[in-house]
């Protein structure tokens, strides 16, 4: 079964996304969040987390080459996530 012109622009955008850097977006806004994401998903593989702690345990699963948080968050802030992360960086 042959494949049509749109069915291989979408593998090959599929398959450029997979291969390009990772970005973790942390917030806890939802709604930022998801327009934070949609706007980097075209161009970047995108991790996303609606809190410090879901945003420390998807760094250490998916070792982003950047991350975006809010500095002000409920529980464990962007800042002490940076912190952390920085931490296990260095062990």
């Amino acid at each position: 079964m042959e494949r049509d012109h749109k069915s291989y622009v979408l593998a090959d955008k599929s398959e450029q996304i997979k291969n390009s850097p990772s970005i973790l977006v942390i917030d806890d806004n939802l709604e930022l969040l998801e327009f934070i994401s949609e706007s980097l998903q075209e161009e970047y593989n995108v991790t996303t987390a609606s809190s410090g702690e879901e945003g420390r345990d998807r760094s250490e699963e998916c070792d982003p080459e950047l991350h975006i948080s809010d500095v002000m968050m409920a529980g464990i802030d962007g800042l002490e996530v940076s912190k952390r992360m920085k931490t296990n960086i260095e062990k």
